[in-house]
Parts: C-alpha cells; sequence; structure tokens
C-alpha cells in the first residue's frame, strides 16, 4: 500500500511538472501544495532555472509566501540575476520583516548591486542578533578616492598661426585654450544609516594664449640718401600689421559637497552645490597718440638740421588680473526600481557672469536579466541668461556599460550639445570653459584588486569650438569669427576601500 501511495505521488509531481512545461495533453491549475513540493524539491536539486520558472507559474496564479520568495531569490542570485534576486527577498520580507535570514541575504545583494545606502537604510531595522551577522558594515569613512590627469589640445598648433585681421579692421584679439592638467580628491561620510555626505576637491589649470593683431601707421625710414651738400633721408607712414601674444594660466579650485538621504520605498533626494574659484588675466588694448621725431636732412657746410615731426595712434596692452567666485545649487530626486534607477535633477548657478537654470532626466538600467551590461541616458535642458541675451539648449548623454571580467568594468559614455556653463553628474563636473563642447566620446575602465584597491581609467576626446572678435571699424561693430580644435583626456584615479 505504501509503495502505491509514494507511485501516486510521483505521478501528480509529474503531471503538474509537464503542465507548467507545456508538455502534459491535460490540464491542471496549480495549488499551494503541489508548487511548494516542486519548488522545494528543485531548490535542493540545485534546478535554478526550474525554481524560478515553477515559482512564475505559482505567482501567475496568486500562489505567494515567504518560502516560495525566498527559493526565487536564492535560485536568481545563484544564476546571477541580481536585481531579480533581490525583489524576491524584499517579497520575502513582507510576509515575515523581522526574518534574519532574508534581511542579511538582501544586504549582501544590495551591496553586491552597489546599492550602498538602500543597504545601510535596511539595516536601520536590524536586531542586535541580526546586525552582528552582516558582513561590511556600515562605517563612518569608507573610502577615499584620489587622481588626476591631463587634457592635451591641439588649440595652438592648429590655430596659433591664423591670420585674423583684415583690410576692414584694425583691431582682432584670439584667446586660445591649450593643454589642461586636473587633480581631485573626494571622500563620503556616513552620517547615519540613511544620511550620507560626499565632499570632494578639484584642481585645474588650464594653458591660456592671447594673440593680438592690430594695425599701426609708425614712422619706418626707407632710405638715406648721401648729397654732397650732406644726406636726405625718405620715410613711410604705411599701415603694418603687427601681432603680440600674451602667455597666462587658468587656475580653478572648485568645493563640491552633496547630502543624500535614503527615504523608504527605495526613494532617496540629494542636495549638492560647489563654490568655483578662478583666478586668470585678461589682456586689455588701447590706442595712445605717440610722437616721433626723426632727421629729415643735414647740410655739412652749414650744420642746418631738417626734423620730420610725426604721430600716429600706436596700441598698447595692460594685464588684468581676475577672480570669480562662482557657485551651483541643486536637487536630485531618485527611484531606485532595482533593475532601473530613475531620477530627476534641478540645478541654479551663476558661472562666468552668467544665470544658469538646468533641468534633466536620467534613467540607469540593467541590459538582461542579469549585471553584466547596463545604460544610462540623461537629457537635459539648459537655459542661460545675462550680459543681455538668453539662451537655450539641449544637451543628451549616452553610456553602456559591460562587465570584462570577475571585478573589472568597460563603460563608453558619448554626450552631444554645448556644455559650455553646464553641469554633469549631480553638479560633480561643472564645465565652466569658454570655448564650446560640440560633442564628447569616451572609455573607462574600473578595476578591482583585492578588497581595498579600485584602479579608473579614462580618455575622452572633445571637439571645441571657440571664437574671437573682430573690430570692424566702416561699421562700428565687431564682428565674432569662430574656430575649431580637439583635446584629448586622459585621466586616472584610485579609490581605497577601508
Amino acid at each position: 500500500m505504501s509503495y502505491m501511495k509514494k507511485g501516486v505521488g510521483l505521478l501528480l509531481v509529474l503531471v503538474v511538472y509537464f503542465s507548467i512545461n507545456g508538455i502534459g495533453q491535460m490540464t491542471y491549475k496549480p495549488n499551494f501544495k503541489t508548487m511548494d513540493s516542486i519548488t522545494y524539491q528543485a531548490f535542493i536539486d540545485e534546478d535554478w532555472n526550474q525554481v524560478l520558472k515553477v515559482g512564475k507559474e505559482a505567482l501567475k496564479h496568486h500562489i505567494d509566501y515567504y518560502y516560495l520568495r525566498m527559493r526565487m531569490g536564492g535560485a536568481a542570485y545563484e544564476l546571477g540575476y541580481l536585481p531579480q534576486s533581490a525583489r524576491h527577498y524584499e517579497k520575502a520580507l513582507l510576509f515575515n520583516n523581522n526574518d534574519p535570514t532574508a534581511q542579511i541575504y538582501l544586504y549582501n545583494v544590495y551591496l553586491m548591486l552597489n546599492k550602498k545606502p538602500l543597504a545601510y537604510k535596511l539595516s536601520f531595522d536590524f536586531n542586535s542578533y541580526t546586525s552582528q551577522q552582516i558582513p561590511n558594515k556600515i562605517k563612518m569613512v569608507e573610502s577615499i578616492t584620489a587622481g588626476g590627469g591631463v587634457s592635451l589640445s591641439n588649440n595652438f598648433t592648429k590655430n596659433d598661426a591664423t591670420t585674423f585681421l583684415n583690410e576692414s579692421n584694425s583691431f582682432a584679439q584670439q584667446v586660445l585654450y591649450g593643454d589642461k592638467q586636473i587633480f581631485y580628491a573626494g571622500i563620503p561620510v556616513n552620517l547615519s544609516p540613511v544620511l550620507r555626505f560626499y565632499f570632494g576637491f578639484t584642481h585645474l589649470t588650464i594653458n591660456k594664449r592671447t594673440r593680438n593683431q592690430y594695425l599701426e601707421s609708425p614712422l619706418r625710414i626707407d632710405s638715406t640718401r648721401y648729397e654732397h651738400w650732406g644726406f636726405q633721408r625718405t620715410f613711410s607712414t604705411e599701415a603694418e600689421l603687427m601681432e603680440k601674444t600674451f602667455e597666462s594660466h587658468v587656475f580653478q579650485n572648485e568645493l563640491y559637497f552633496n547630502l543624500q538621504l535614503q527615504l523608504k520605498n527605495r526613494w532617496s533626494a540629494s542636495v549638492f552645490g560647489s563654490l568655483i574659484s578662478v583666478n586668470t588675466s585678461f589682456v586689455v588694448a588701447d590706442s595712445i597718440r605717440t610722437y616721433i621725431t626723426d632727421t629729415n636732412y643735414y647740410f655739412y657746410d652749414t650744420g642746418e638740421v631738417g626734423l620730420m615731426q610725426y604721430n600716429y595712434l600706436a596700441t598698447q596692452f595692460f594685464i588684468r588680473d581676475t577672480s570669480l567666485l562662482d557657485y551651483t545649487l541643486g536637487l536630485h530626486i531618485e527611484k531606485d526600481l532595482l533593475f532601473s534607477t530613475l531620477g530627476f535633477t534641478g540645478i541654479t548657478s551663476s558661472i562666468n557672469g552668467y544665470k544658469q537654470t538646468q533641468l534633466s532626466l536620467q534613467g540607469f538600467y540593467y541590459i538582461g536579466k542579469g549585471v553584466n551590461f547596463f545604460g544610462t541616458t540623461e537629457g537635459i535642458y539648459f537655459r542661460q541668461k545675462g550680459w543681455g541675451s538668453v539662451e537655450s539648449r539641449t544637451i543628451l548623454r549616452q553610456a553602456f556599460g559591460a562587465k570584462l571580467y570577475k571585478l573589472s568594468w568597460l563603460e563608453a559614455e558619448a554626450i552631444w550639445g554645448d556644455l559650455n556653463d553646464a553641469t554633469l553628474y549631480n553638479g560633480l563636473v561643472v564645465y565652466n570653459h569658454v570655448d564650446k563642447m560640440k560633442y564628447r566620446i569616451g572609455l573607462s575602465v574600473i578595476a578591482l584588486f583585492g578588497p581595498h584597491v579600485e584602479l579608473s581609467l579614462r580618455y575622452q576626446y572633445l571637439s571645441l569650438q571657440g571664437d574671437y572678435m573682430q573690430e570692424v571699424d566702416a561699421a562700428n561693430e565687431n564682428k565674432i569669427n569662430t574656430f575649431a580644435y580637439e583635446a584629448q583626456n586622459f585621466i586616472g584615479g584610485l579609490k581605497w576601500t577601508f
């Protein structure tokens, strides 16, 4: 009789199994007992795909309970489907919100997803026993980051020999920005399990060259002719093209902060801002009346000297040091959906004498079930006004990333649109550059070396556009002309995790 019972039980399991997989020809409505038996046996057999498949069928028929979610969470974890695993562990905690096993598993999955604020928020409700069991406990200062690099530009070599003065004007000035050197450092501080503060510092040095071309009509000696009575000089007062170049630098220091509050239901809010100190010099040209006296002729016999009196407008230059203190202030609201993250950012700033308003929508998402492929899409609306002008533009940022190996990632990024006076990455990077950026593309690699060291390498190619001013004498107005150049950024960083 016992053999008969076992045979009937096995037959029942097989019928449900083939019905779920679409193999059986008979219709069958799953119930709790059979779903529990199949998922339990598949979990014991480490048939992770089967656990998820049967579990989905059970959920479709409104069969949902703690152990089913725990099995599905473990199966998704083993298959590398971390967002799905986190979702099931979250559901398991809805059935038993104080279960230490589900709490610890979910905490670890959050950390593996690099969602530390969610993990720390979860640990806020842990009892003393659970808190003792979790690895990687929250630390007040958990890491420090520092790095630097260079930006190599062909602006000097490509545009330094341009003749930008013509017959319609008497003065033109061109400012060229060349190579850059950058240093940065940052430190995050966990003020509490739900409150996180980040402080960063960036120093930037930019090579600057100011070219001035102008017309002058100085008195020039053409020839000296010797006669029997003495000598005679002839002069020319034709206009000549003159050029004077000044070398200088732009020095910039930026202090950045970001205060993030982790809220319920995977919502978070951040307030961020920066103070930007800029020191540089400007070349100012002015015209002065210059008087020249020179010998016109000389008589040997009498010693009589004839003088040439002449005056013309000469150009003189003044160097004026300038210091600016700019700022940015923004708010970022984010909703983490595990499989994706949606964010909204609003920024107000004062940069280079203009007032800016910036609104953006960002979306981060995993491509596929796992976390090996991911992408980021951001659209930015930018508005700037000042000095009697108003300008609006849009900027698009797209990035795709992939896991290269166990502990290394590659990301490609492209940005279309003028980033002049705009900000990226929640205000962390401020593009208060005078020249316009037409687009930027780049690659970055992040690699972990053990539990403490993270190395990042970034390469970026930028297409830029500058302009220079020409004074058109006849029209009594200024004409703006453009020129193009390129830059390549090479940046490395080191992160140490305590």
